[in-house]
């Protein structure tokens, strides 16, 4: 049996009750790691403890959110829990790096690369906010599954609806 990641409760419970949870950010080996957000009242942190291994615990709290992962793990570690983090159904995975924090993803045989950035700290609301609309609109990683249909129609319909419009009229 899979273990909680350390917090996953209260993610759980915010998510229970209805708050929205905008970024989890997933601090590996590091009880003071990932802190930044900490008043920011979207942003909700678990911890990977370096007692536990990535394959160990339950990444199931990633489900349809975006997610920083951050901390002093060795590579390896780091991009199993990216690896994790993607398989269990995270819309995005971003990662903190000396230069700043990169959007990532797995490519091949689970080798995970940079697809993305790098974006300062203090700029990533924004790039996520930039980032979440194209890839709805693009159906870009779990932003593509139809969990986010709904969001897609109530954002680009009224668009849609307009082009579509314009190119009845266009063609008469």
């Amino acid at each position: 049996m899979r273990r909680a990641l350390a917090y996953a409760k209260a993610v759980a419970d915010r998510r229970r009750a209805g708050e929205r949870v905008g970024l989890l950010v997933v601090s590996v080996h590091g009880w003071n790691s990932g802190k930044w957000f900490e008043s920011s009242p979207e942003v909700c942190r678990v911890l990977l403890p370096a007692d536990m291994a990535v394959e160990a615990a339950d990444w199931s709290v990633c489900l349809a959110l975006d997610v920083l992962v951050c901390g002093d793990a060795d590579d390896a570690v780091f991009c199993s829990v990216v690896r994790a983090v993607l398989a269990a159904g995270a819309v995005s995975c971003w990662g903190e790096f000396s230069d700043g924090v990169h959007r990532l993803a797995t490519v091949g045989a689970g080798k995970v690369v940079a697809v993305d950035g790098p974006v300062q700290l203090n700029k990533l609301g924004a790039a996520l906010r930039l980032f979440r609309t194209a890839a709805l609109a693009l159906r870009i990683g779990g932003y593509g599954s139809r969990a986010f249909d709904a969001v897609r129609a109530a954002m680009f319909g009224p668009l849609l609806a307009e082009l579509s419009d314009s190119l009845c009229e266009a063609g008469q």
